[in-house]
């Protein structure tokens, strides 16, 4: 019996990597997913933009944002791949709720307002 959930994914490659690369990988995630059983929904291309810290030597790099369905016992599965494929500087996995918008590329750089009384 299948408990398929919604996941959204977001990774980072170094800004220095081509466009064939960022399509590879894109591709390799879409297979990935369907190969567990899943189906991508969504997936967007962020763009370039600076990291909060140097990683791997990068100062900026190439993000990108998934979301997909896939049955929560192959979750793990997925993520392993993700973590062998080292191009993939940093990664971000995690369940959402299926009726929440997916985030704009224009508000990533948004900081959410904070409580004044700091609660």
């Amino acid at each position: 019996m299948e408990n398929l959930n919604e996941y959204e994914l977001m990774w980072i490659i170094g800004s220095n990597d081509e466009d064939e690369l960022s399509e590879k990988l894109n591709d390799n995630l879409k297979k990935q997913v369907e190969d567990a059983g899943g189906s991508i929904g969504v997936l967007e291309d962020y763009g370039k933009r600076t990291l909060a810290h140097i990683i791997e030597g990068q100062k900026e790099g190439n993000y990108f944002l998934s979301r997909f369905s896939l049955d929560s016992s192959k979750i793990s599965q997925v993520e392993d791949e993700i973590r062998r494929e080292n191009k993939i500087i940093r990664h971000l996995l995690t369940k959402v709720d299926s009726k929440k918008p997916l985030l704009a590329a224009s508000k990533m750089d948004d900081v959410p307002e904070r409580n004044k009384r700091g609660k």
